[in-house]
């Protein structure tokens, strides 16, 4: 896991080595462990080392050893790249980056793990090719050599990576296909700019750190945190998951393409009990082979534990593996962390023991308080990049904070398996209203009698009905108004800039009531829902230079097995992520494998605000009266944070992380 930059100049009439150095500044938190650059001036390649790149490089001869320090790269160049290195395969300074492969003709920077990499080497060794390293990368360079942009579908896992091919004089870039690790870009006065994260990009004098306009009313209206293409950042892109991008040094073109579609069946299919408990055996299957694969580490390995099913199974998994061999980056009793809110509702510290005991694995906890989220807030917003759901992510942030202060690097967490098996409340809209669409009555009463193993209840279902058919009939012009008066948070927000952004309103509406559970789960993972939580997972994670992996939202035979099942089995008898729930009988504790409520890494937001609130009532100013109504929002603050919800997420959050964003991106 890596933090990767680089930048190209049209016109090479300047150094760039300030601008590389800045960013991988920038970047320091995602790969401590080691420091590279490349600079590509005059069709000549030259490697510098910085501040951090370890000593073992500058004595290791390689064909990728760099010559001097990046201070010294200062002629004219043509194109730069950063590379900062979190060691996790091949420890050894053979995994330094950039890096080429044999041939000096194509150099790499490259952030992930592909995880069957040792199946593709086997294969490639099989096609002539040799290998001096134990890593990944050098499998990837491989790869491109040999099936050239197909090299993507052969590959099993996360990446985001950028390659110089001399010979064609071009960049090749991309992401993989659920997006897990990022890639942002900027193309514009006459700079092509990449990064794992927009704070490299907006570090540059030339790029404005100006937010987006119609993503934060998309953010604030609808807590929207992905936007296609477009990020928050006014002047920033994102290269979407599944996409791959090709820039030409010569005429300077840029072009994506999307290199991979996931498929979902739509067809309905009576119920059959046999046909369950085979998809039930064989995803157990696949999701064994997929925890495996990512325990492929030469550091040490652990795993985020809420006592829900998801992280249930992943650590409960890993001690079976265990049992059938020695896994040294593991260790007999693996490490789990998790938080805890003693005296709460929402403490999920009973739940995580149960598991932990069965598991033999060694548990660790942390509990985060109202003070210590006014110490950290800044730190988390800004590292971040974008707004956020809720204080939720701030519970996920201190468990990797726990993790790493007991020297874990690698922590698999469970994040994907609601959006791939159906374990969301608004799923259960989706599948009854796909029951009514498909003329399969019986069914839908036999499954609104059987509720009480789910997390709705009959209100729930009729509403949910109801609201369906209103988004369907009700006129676009009306949808604005409503949504409007229907939130009283919502007559705080400037009435001018509400006005301008309105007609964002019809199209969001539309795109949210799908009328099929498949389709449903479809969007989730890969249009929005999941993406948002990759990211905050990648960047929560990475502020403490932590791998996190996820088998559930990466690994390509799992999902796309699960996605050719048809929404009736996927739901059954009231129970969501009914397959899962079959798939782990005695391997996870009964008591967690059916559990009806969801908590995960839940935090108590109301009594935080209200505790926070004249701290965070200092963020509220008047640069924010663009978008806000600021004398009446802090005219009203007391009363307002008094009224909001007082168990799950509040709105008001959406203010407030605003107004923290503004200030640490504040330029």
């Amino acid at each position: 896991m890596c933090g990767i930059a680089g930048i190209v100049a049209q016109q090479s009439s300047q150094p760039l080595h300030t601008y590389l150095d800045v960013m991988s500044k920038k970047l320091r938190h995602r790969g401590p462990d080691d420091e590279g650059f490349l600079i590509y001036s005059q069709n000549s390649i030259s490697l510098h080392y910085g501040d951090d790149t370890p000593q073992s490089v500058h004595q290791f001869p390689t064909k990728y050893q760099p010559t001097s320090h990046i201070s010294s790269a200062n002629f004219s160049s043509t194109f730069g790249f950063v590379h900062r290195r979190l060691s996790i395969l091949d420890l050894s300074p053979y995994g330094h980056q950039p890096q080429c492969y044999e041939e000096d003709d194509v150099y790499i920077t490259f952030n992930g793990e592909i995880y069957n990499y040792i199946e593709i080497r086997t294969e490639l060794v099989q096609k002539g090719y040799s290998f001096k390293t134990e890593s990944d990368t050098e499998v990837l360079l491989a790869s491109y050599k040999e099936w050239g942009v197909d090299c993507l579908s052969h590959f099993n896992g996360m990446w985001s990576f950028v390659l110089f091919d001399k010979q064609k004089q071009l960049l090749f870039g991309a992401r993989d296909r659920f997006g897990v690790k990022p890639l942002y870009y900027f193309h514009n006065n006459g700079y092509f700019v990449f990064a794992s994260e927009p704070k490299a990009i907006v570090s540059l004098p030339f790029v404005s750190s100006k937010i987006h306009s119609g993503s934060l009313f998309d953010y604030l209206v609808y807590g929207l945190k992905d936007f296609q293409e477009q990020t928050f950042f006014e002047d920033i892109k994102e290269i979407r998951p599944s996409c791959y991008f090709v820039y030409n040094l010569q005429s300077h073109s840029f072009t994506t393409k999307e290199y991979y579609s996931l498929e979902t069946t739509l067809d309905w299919e009576k119920f059959a009990r046999d046909k369950f408990l085979t998809h039930s055996k064989n995803i157990q299957e696949l999701f064994f082979s997929a925890v495996d694969l990512r325990l492929r580490s030469d550091v040490t390995v652990g795993s985020a534990l809420s006592g829900g099913l998801d992280s249930s199974a992943i650590v409960c998994a890993i001690r079976r593996l265990i049992n059938l061999r020695n896994y040294q980056q593991v260790g007999v009793h693996q490490k789990v962390f998790t938080v805890t809110h003693p005296n709460q509702s929402i403490n999920e510290e009973h739940w995580a023991e149960i598991v932990a005991k069965q598991a033999s694995a060694e548990m660790h906890t942390i509990t985060p308080t109202s003070t210590t989220f006014q110490q950290d807030i800044e730190h988390l917003v800004y590292a971040q990049d974008i707004p956020f759901d809720s204080t939720t992510i701030y519970a996920q942030y201190m468990v990797m904070r726990l993790a790493k202060s007991h020297n874990v690097t690698v922590l698999l967490d469970g994040q994907g398996a609601d959006e791939l098996f159906g374990g969301y409340q608004q799923y259960y809209r989706g599948f009854f209203a796909e029951m009514i669409k498909k003329l399969a009555l019986p069914r839908f009463f036999y499954e609104y009698e059987h509720l009480d193993n789910s997390p709705v209840n009959a209100k729930f279902v009729q509403f949910s009905m109801a609201k369906l058919l209103r988004a369907k009939l009700l006129p676009s012009f009306l949808k604005s108004r409503s949504t409007r008066s229907y939130i009283k948070e919502f007559a705080y927000i400037n009435d001018d800039f509400w006005s301008s952004h309105s007609h964002r309103i019809s199209a969001h509406t539309d795109m949210m009531y799908q009328t099929s559970l498949n389709e449903m789960l479809l969007s989730s993972m890969t249009k929005s829902g999941l993406l948002s939580l990759l990211r905050y997972e990648d960047r929560n994670s990475m502020s403490f230079s932590i791998e996190s992996r996820t088998p559930f939202a990466d690994d390509t035979p799992l999902i796309e097995y699960v996605f050719q099942i048809p929404s009736s089995y996927k739901i059954v008898q009231g129970w969501s992520k009914a397959l899962l729930r079959q798939s782990m009988i005695d391997i996870i504790p009964n008591e967690n494998r059916l559990r009806k409520d969801k908590v995960a890494f839940a935090t108590p937001e109301y009594s935080w605000l209200n505790e926070s609130k004249e701290f965070l009532q200092s963020f509220i100013s008047s640069e924010l009266s663009e978008y806000f109504d600021v004398s009446s929002l802090l005219r009203d603050w007391d009363k307002l944070l008094q009224s909001q919800n007082k168990e799950g997420i509040t709105m008001i959050w959406r203010f407030i992380n605003v107004a923290i964003w503004m200030k640490v991106f504040a330029k």
